[in-house]
């Protein structure tokens, strides 16, 4: 696990912030990828400790990898909360529902 959770937060950090960057505003967005990354490592660390398969250990960290990315992207247009949340909270229920059943 100490090896791993730091491994999570580089790799998923550096995807958001290139998911980020190539958002259309041209701008590398430290602060949103730095929390991501940290989201994803402490719930990495968590599912180091269930009895997974690799495809639902990564199916289980890409939901919400993707999931606040599509709402830092959002929140970062100016889109109400509420509408902001619609989007992400579908992803991260389905990867997860993939997650589960697979």
């Amino acid at each position: 696990m100490f090896v791993m959770t730091p491994a999570i937060f580089i790799v998923a950090a550096l995807i958001s912030l290139r998911i980020l960057h190539l958002d259309g505003t041209d701008r590398w967005d430290f602060p949103w990828a730095i929390g991501i990354g940290i989201v994803c490592a402490q719930i990495g660390a968590g599912l180091h400790y269930w009895p997974l398969t690799p495809l639902q250990f990564g199916l289980a960290l890409t939901g919400p990898l993707y999931a606040l990315t599509m709402l830092s992207v959002s929140l970062a247009e100016n889109i109400p909360l509420r509408r902001a949340v619609a989007g992400p909270a579908i992803v991260l229920g389905v990867a997860w529902a993939a997650a589960i059943f697979l």
